[in-house]
């Protein structure tokens, strides 16, 4: 099985309205496709963003796709679905209170049942009525996740974990900060999730070693370099007893399919933030799974569109 051509281009794609973290606001985002054509004629595809390890992860997928192609079975089949279909996260920017509730009433409406909220933009007294009143707008079964992008230090986290009733939190204090997480409370640490911390499998097993500052680990394909490196990090996890919590940025349909085949494919995958392609104006892909009552089900290969 031999690669006959590999056939890169270039998409700068709007999204279907800007949204902003604790750094920066984003209006569109650029990506990589990547066709990979075998001599037998089965074309792979892959997706990913511009430079290392985003392009890394573009060919990763397409060499997956095209060898699964090749076998007859999905990516999840050929590794082995070990995983029912768990809900996925939708995330909310900052913004004005009364937007952020109006948006949260939104989501709920078209059936999530997971909240991810953008914080660490302000003061923490504004997170913690941020919190407190979408808890008291969407009712205790909705679950609130909160990711403020290393924007807190260890007294905000603190106050937020003491104050509002959040399922977990992802990293909340900048990259080289983790020495301060393993002096908090360790229920507390069991649900902060390692992002920034976490790029790879190298990066990984040191932050398995107790006492560990994350007991979660996100995993981005577009941060690790691809189904491989994704699945090496889920095996170091695992043995560790780390959940494991699948994110995403703005990204095409079609890595987000591999992404949702990687994580129903690990034993210890807990939490999806799957909704990257929801915010695109347009794809240049479509298919490859299905929203029920907020769960991600798979219902194959990505189909490309453009």
């Amino acid at each position: 099985m031999k690669i006959r051509e590999i056939r890169p281009y270039y998409r700068k794609i709007p999204l279907k309205k800007p949204y902003t973290i604790s750094s920066e606001t984003f209006s569109d985002v650029e990506l990589v496709f990547v066709e990979l054509e075998l001599e037998n004629g089965i074309i792979g595809h892959g997706s990913g963003f511009p430079g290392m390890p985003g392009t890394q992860a573009a060919l990763d997928l397409a060499l997956h796709d095209a060898f699964c192609q090749y076998l007859g079975v999905p990516i999840v089949s050929f590794y082995g679905q070990c995983m029912e279909p768990l809900p996925t996260s939708v995330t909310i920017g900052i913004m004005p209170v009364e937007e952020a509730l109006k948006e949260a009433v939104e989501f709920v409406s078209m059936g999530f049942r997971a909240l991810k909220i953008k914080t660490g933009g302000g003061e923490t007294a504004q997170d913690v009525e941020l919190l407190l009143r979408l808890r008291e707008t969407v009712g205790k079964d909705i679950r609130l996740r909160i990711d403020p992008n290393q924007g807190y230090n260890a007294q905000q986290l603190v106050q937020i974990y003491e104050n509002c009733d959040v399922e977990l939190i992802e990293q909340p204090l900048p990259v080289g900060s983790e020495h301060l997480l393993i002096k908090l409370p360790p229920l507390l640490r069991d649900i902060l999730v390692a992002d920034e911390s976490l790029t790879g499998p190298e990066t990984a097993l040191p932050l398995t070693q107790y006492p560990r500052p994350f007991g979660i680990f996100n995993i981005k394909l577009m941060k690790c370099g691809g189904i491989l490196a994704a699945r090496e990090i889920a095996g170091i996890a695992e043995q560790a007893g780390i959940s494991l919590f699948w994110g995403c940025n703005d990204e095409s349909s079609l890595s987000i399919t591999a992404a949702l085949h990687a994580a129903y494919s690990c034993p210890n995958t807990r939490y999806l933030d799957l909704d990257g392609s929801f915010d695109l104006a347009e794809d240049l892909s479509s298919g490859g799974f299905e929203l029920r009552d907020g769960k991600m089900l798979v219902t194959g290969r990505y189909e490309k569109t453009l």
